[in-house]
């Protein structure tokens, strides 16, 4: 088939998150046309050449691989490329559209999306200014706060140069509960809700173990909500609203990954005006960070269990049809 569309898809197989990597390099691949695009995989380390080596009953015993076997043997999959073998002239010669499926670092902080902007191949995140800011909480609640949103009332910890009275100068403009978490993770990773003095210092040192620098910020007890926009950053739309409702004491990791620990609803049985309001405030957040094509203002997934995409459905565009509306707009600005 000629003229299709040459798509890299970029994922990493050793990293914390891989899991959630292949499972989303599965969706994408569910939903992308193969008689419009010519699908490459790419991956960011080299574990999966060294992985084609080892027998199957050994690969077994690895939770990563029935979705790594399922991409490997998927019918649309052209190509599987380590990224350290390819030159920045056959990364530039061989793709014409990327598609980021890494979380975490390397991914969601903007470091792949460096490297495309190098080499001039347009790609479905959000652009790389955005990404690096919205992967620091910190840069993003001071953005936020100056463009008039409300952000909890939080300080910062760095690792490096903490000690106990600094410490207690930071707690006593607190009090519990508190959220502590790491500056620079998503997907609520190393994050405690701290109760007391005994509980502190532990969750501290958990959140240091993702980032170098810790946030205390107090916590408000509430009803969770999530928000996906779509389109350019002068002229975004707020899809419908997600009620959020975890089994555990917030939407913590665990709540996010294992099933039946959160309830997604979607559209929120709320008001018109609540909805409305929420919408502002997420296409405000988007236009602050000066986000485009896609966000759920933190980081949108496209795992099938994400929100995001059920947030699409919700507003009648299928999957698919965002991936074609969006590679077709980003190769036209390109």
């Amino acid at each position: 088939m000629a003229d299709r569309i040459r798509i890299a898809i970029i994922t990493a197989t050793n990293s914390k998150t891989s899991t959630g990597s292949n499972n989303t390099v599965l969706n994408l691949l569910d939903n992308l046309d193969s008689d419009k695009y010519l699908i490459s995989i790419v991956l960011f380390n080299d574990l999966i050449p060294d992985r084609l080596a080892i027998a199957e009953d050994e690969l077994r015993q690895d939770p990563t691989y029935v979705a790594f076997a399922e991409i490997k043997n998927h019918s649309k999959v052209s190509n599987i490329y380590s990224l350290s073998s390819l030159s920045l002239k056959e990364i530039k010669n061989m793709f014409d559209f990327a598609i980021v499926a890494i979380y975490n670092e390397f991914g969601e902080d903007g470091k792949t999306l460096g490297l495309l902007e190098l080499v001039d191949i347009p790609y479905l995140s959000p652009k790389l200014k955005s990404s690096v800011l919205a992967f620091d909480k910190s840069f993003t609640k001071a953005i936020l706060a100056s463009n008039g949103l409300l952000v909890p009332k939080s300080s910062e910890i760095n690792k490096e140069n903490q000690n106990e009275k600094l410490n207690q100068e930071i707690l006593s403009r607190h009090s519990y509960p508190l959220i502590v978490k790491p500056t620079s993770n998503g997907a609520s990773r190393g994050t405690t809700l701290v109760k007391s003095d005994a509980e502190l210092q532990p969750a501290i040192e958990k959140a240091f173990a993702f980032s170098d620098e810790v946030i205390l910020e107090e916590f408000i007890a509430g009803q969770e909500f999530s928000v996906g926009v779509i389109g350019p950053y002068n002229q975004p739309t707020a899809l419908p609203v997600v009620m959020i409702k975890s089994k555990n004491e917030f939407f913590d990791y665990e709540a996010k990954y294992v099933s039946g620990k959160a309830e997604e609803i979607c559209p929120a049985p709320i008001s018109q005006e609540l909805e409305a309001k929420l919408q502002q405030a997420a296409i405000k957040t988007y236009q602050a960070l000066k986000a485009e094509n896609h966000a759920r203002i933190d980081f949108p997934g496209l795992l099938r269990s994400s929100i995001f995409p059920k947030e699409l459905t919700q507003a009648n565009i299928s999957l698919a049809e965002f991936l074609d509306r969006s590679i077709v707009e980003k190769l036209k600005n390109k």
